[in-house]
């Protein structure tokens, strides 16, 4: 069975300090491209300030989620909490979801804003919208960094990620 996933930088990636941003996830071949929630196609990508360049990055904090600020998916500074069904019903009008089966890869890019967003990530899996328990993802290749931080800025990076052998997304 052929399982979709809709992609996005809260749900794929634990980001909770960092400076980054899902360009892309690609699964299947033939597949939308996926994009991470709140991305801002007319961002500027070649600086590290936070106006513009970090405007549409996805900030995840448990403490901001635990108080009600923040959704699972967090928020940006240029757009505040993160709809879920909203980023959901966007991605699937704008065909912006790559889908995988379980158990293959996909190859998913991050652009690191500044020094701070770097690796190492980790990724999780939500089955559906209102679902809020993971499965861990392996991330076969990481954004080079140690603790987060890297000498890299506004530079792109390909992660590639293996989705669990069994899932089954239900919404």
């Amino acid at each position: 069975m052929l399982s979709s996933i809709i992609l996005s930088l809260a749900t794929l990636f634990s980001l909770a300090h960092c400076h980054a941003v899902i360009i892309s996830a690609i699964g299947e071949a033939g597949s939308g491209a996926s994009v991470g929630f709140g991305l801002d196609a007319s961002i500027a990508r070649n600086c590290s300030n936070i106006s513009p360049c970090q405007l549409d990055t996805v900030i995840i904090r448990d403490a901001e989620i635990n108080e009600g600020i923040a959704d699972i998916c967090g928020r940006t500074e240029l757009n505040g909490s993160i709809d879920i069904t909203k980023s959901i019903q966007n991605a699937v009008s704008a065909n912006e979801v790559t889908k995988i089966q379980p158990g293959t890869t996909m190859t998913v890019t991050l652009h690191q804003v500044n020094q701070d967003g770097a690796g190492p990530f980790t990724c999780e899996l939500f089955s559906s919208a209102s679902n809020s328990s993971a499965q861990k993802m392996t991330v076969v290749n990481d954004v080079p960094g140690s603790n987060g931080l890297s000498q890299a800025k506004f530079h792109e990076f390909n992660i590639t990620v293996l989705a669990p052998t069994e899932f089954d997304c239900s919404e």
